[in-house]
């Protein structure tokens, strides 16, 4: 009985925070190398915020609040999750960030040019 709940134990703490799942995978694959982005530099916008740049809209994202085992994942993992698919799709933001009972989504955007995405991020910096 013990090895059973040891086996059991060993398999869940593998797989709780291996893989996250996503609704929009096309444009993930879509999307050449060389216009992923580091996920530390995307930014996240509340629901009410927009940024002052001028930006255009890449496409959308939502992430599971559970793993494939069904155990909660940590908000820290979950925009992580969310950062990393917005970089891989060439994305320099996530806004409209909303939370429901099962998922996370938001909305990945890109900046229209370099000098606009400092001054965007900075300013979601000092809202901090």
């Amino acid at each position: 009985m013990k090895a059973l709940f040891l086996i059991i134990t060993i398999v869940l703490f593998f797989t709780g925070c291996a893989s996250y799942q996503c609704c929009d995978q096309t444009a993930k694959a879509s999307q050449p190398q060389s216009m992923q982005k580091n996920p530390i530099s995307v930014a996240f916008y509340k629901e009410n915020e927009k940024p002052k740049a001028p930006y255009k809209v890449i496409g959308k994202e939502t992430v599971s609040k559970y793993n494939i085992v069904g155990i909660k994942r940590q908000e820290a993992s979950i925009h992580d999750a969310m950062r990393s698919l917005a970089a891989s799709m060439g994305g320099d933001a996530v806004i409209d960030v909303k939370h429901d009972d099962k998922t996370v989504s938001g909305t990945v955007i890109g900046f229209e040019n370099t000098a606009n995405h400092s001054v965007a991020l900075s300013s979601v910096t000092n809202k901090s």
